[in-house]
């Protein structure tokens, strides 16, 4: 499978509360996936939401720029991406979002 870039920098961003305030995997919460821009690369890379607070949306990131070295060069492969399944049993609740790349959206979350 051929990979593409996307025209969005950050884009999947996990809820920082879950459905359920016991779940098991805490791992997901508050993460942002980046994808690194070396056409060569082009991999996600899960930062936590104070490192993607960092990252200039005007200027491009790359892997090396991730403060995770375990993580942090290209030749390193992918984290895995949770199955929707494996993010359900940890109590996270999928949004489908059916709004055009780049709209601007308005949230109230309860509590």
């Amino acid at each position: 499978m051929e990979k593409e870039k996307l025209d969005s920098k950050i884009i999947v961003e996990y809820c920082n509360t879950a459905m359920d305030p016991s779940a098991k995997n805490s791992m997901y919460v508050n993460k942002v996936w980046v994808q690194c821009e070396s056409e060569s690369c082009l991999k996600w890379r899960l930062l936590s939401s104070k490192d993607a607070a960092r990252v200039d949306h005007n200027k491009p990131w790359y892997c090396f720029m991730n403060a995770d070295s375990r993580y942090n060069n290209c030749s390193v492969s992918e984290e895995d991406f949770p199955e929707e399944s494996q993010l359900h049993e940890s109590g996270f609740k999928i949004v489908y979002s059916q709004l055009p790349l780049g709209s601007l959206v308005l949230v109230k979350l309860q509590n």
